[in-house]
């Protein structure tokens, strides 16, 4: 099968590890003492102009088995990005996952050049500058031309905000029951109201407290059925996102916090016989503080996530008795 390699060095565009590392940098700090790395340079390319590449190279015959460089029409540093944004702490200020970070940055030491005279004759389009590709890309997502499921930068779950994190913190618990995929469901199509959240409900009070001690709706309880969901519907404060019966329950996290948070159920049938049914929260941090919020909470969500799963096996478990 003929392989055709694009090779891009940075790429401006939602998403774009470099991009996002970028984005959290220059949204959250107003200053920062920078290392040597922002003086490297290359020749970014937009999002959109790599994706003509890629789509038009595919009909291309004579593109099989080659590999071409793909680069925009202007060289510049790190900095110079940085600074047409707005404006190494990748742990603490960027919510890109680590391993690709430190890939990133393992290669940022280093200047980078695109010899792409024959993409560029091959394919010929309008490359789109630094700030023409950094105007392009905030405008996809504000138009929600950037398809993208939640975890991965979804704009409206982000609240339609710039300065938070494309890419998601996460923290997960699961049990094993002897009930089925079916009768797990029913039991989690009650989350909420009156039935609350399966085990350690004196936390979420706490939480619901200190929420509503903010002017947030922390207190708000309620669903529109007791037994029953359906998309859009709101459980407390969260309104539901995903539904997948017998399979899946996604959730948007709507207290007052310095970020934006889904919380997702999966129902998983177990070669055993068993059924596997896993809770795990996904945060994209707002700045510094949202990162922060985050670590916080990080204990309590792993011990609570392993009690609401535990939970809700065992009431699957004695409503199938």
């Amino acid at each position: 099968m003929p392989v055709t390699e694009v090779r891009a060095g940075i790429i401006i565009g939602p998403g774009s590890a470099a991009f996002e590392v970028m984005r959290d940098l220059t949204l959250n700090l107003p200053v920062m003492v920078t290392p040597r790395w922002v003086r490297a340079t290359s020749p970014p390319i937009a999002l959109h102009n790599l994706l003509v590449y890629l789509e038009r190279l595919a009909a291309l015959p004579e593109a099989a088995g080659q590999v071409y460089d793909a680069g925009g029409p202007e060289t510049c540093s790190y900095e110079d990005m940085m600074r047409a944004m707005a404006t190494y702490w990748l742990g603490l200020v960027t919510a890109v996952p680590a391993n690709i970070a430190r890939a990133l940055i393992g290669g940022l030491k280093h200047d980078f050049s695109a010899d792409d005279a024959a993409l560029r004759q091959l394919v010929p389009q309008k490359l789109l500058g630094v700030d023409e590709a950094i105007t392009a890309a905030l405008q996809q997502e504000r138009e929600g031309a950037t398809a993208a499921r939640w975890t991965e930068g979804n704009f409206a779950i982000r609240g339609e905000r710039h300065d938070v994190a494309f890419y998601a913190k996460r923290a997960s618990g699961s049990a094993v029951t002897n009930a089925s995929p079916e009768a797990v469901w029913q039991v989690l199509c009650t989350i909420g109201g009156d039935t609350r959240y399966f085990a350690y409900n004196w936390l979420w009070t706490l939480r619901e407290i200190m929420d509503w001690l903010v002017g947030g709706p922390g207190l708000t309880r309620g669903r529109r059925h007791p037994t029953e969901l359906r998309l859009g519907d709101a459980v407390d404060y969260w309104t539901v996102v995903g539904l997948e019966p017998a399979r899946r329950l996604t959730l948007h996290f709507g207290m007052r916090a310095p970020g934006a948070g889904v919380l997702e159920f999966e129902i998983e049938s177990l070669q055993s016989g068993q059924t596997r049914v896993t809770a795990t929260a996904y945060w994209h941090p707002r700045g510094v503080w949202g990162l922060a919020y985050w670590y916080a909470l990080v204990p309590a969500h792993l011990v609570v996530f392993t009690g609401m799963t535990r939970g809700i096996g065992r009431l699957a478990e004695e409503s199938a008795r």
